[in-house]
């Protein structure tokens, strides 16, 4: 797949391709969060080799806790999510040097934006706040509460019913596999950043072109809407 010129819409992930997605960080809010509700972090622990080794990350925070701890009550799932997304609200990662002003003249340009996170959209309030970027910048917002998650593609459906253009003359900017395999199922050009969890060998190991790959969201933006 191919952008033929300038996109007619670009979607962006946020955590790890808007934000610097700090593993560190997010370890430690799962580990607080894992504590106060008396489940073990081992599994939390084991989750960065996977990622950075190009293995496909949850593509949900439901998905990720459902592995994490497969037998704990729903109670105590429960409390862990209200805990750790109490931790992220407080904790909001920092921007990608140059994102935000990338975004914002992108929009300028007349050209359509979308974001489709797994993120609350309470939380994610916050963390676009902090970060500088705007929630109306976006004609179409999709995030963790959506009927559908990635990588399943009906996920940008009301991105598409929004925007009236054909996946093919869309951009998809992601930071994981699971960003990627939601594009290709979707039919949408796709370009990995480097400023979440995936390295470069991890992109190029689940079959993204190194010519699809880029170090930023504005090397992207730059590279293929330039």
């Amino acid at each position: 797949m191919s952008v033929d010129g300038m996109p007619r819409l670009v979607i962006s992930d946020w955590d790890g391709t808007v934000t610097k997605f700090l593993l560190s960080r997010l370890l430690e809010h799962q580990k607080r969060a894992a504590r106060l509700c008396g489940l073990p972090i081992a599994p939390i622990v084991r989750l960065e080799a996977y990622e950075r080794n190009g293995g496909r990350p949850y593509a949900s925070f439901d998905e990720a806790v459902a592995g994490f701890w497969p037998n704990a009550s729903r109670m105590r799932i429960k409390a862990f999510a209200l805990a750790f997304c109490l931790e992220e609200l407080v904790g909001a990662y920092p921007a990608v040097w140059g994102a935000a002003r990338a975004l914002s003249a992108l929009r300028s340009q007349g050209v359509p934006l979308a974001l489709c996170t797994s993120r609350d959209p309470v939380t994610l309030g916050v963390h676009l706040a902090f970060a500088g970027v705007r929630p109306w910048w976006f004609e179409a917002i999709v995030t963790g509460i959506h009927r559908y998650q990635k990588p399943d593609p009906h996920v940008l459906r009301p991105i598409f019913r929004k925007v009236r253009v054909e996946p093919e003359r869309a951009l998809f900017v992601g930071d994981t596999p699971t960003d990627w395999e939601t594009a290709c199922r979707a039919g949408v050009p796709f370009v990995g950043v480097l400023t979440g969890l995936t390295s470069r060998e991890g992109f190029k190991k689940c079959g993204v072109p190194e010519g699809r790959i880029a170090n930023t969201l504005p090397e992207a933006l730059h590279r293929f809407c330039g």
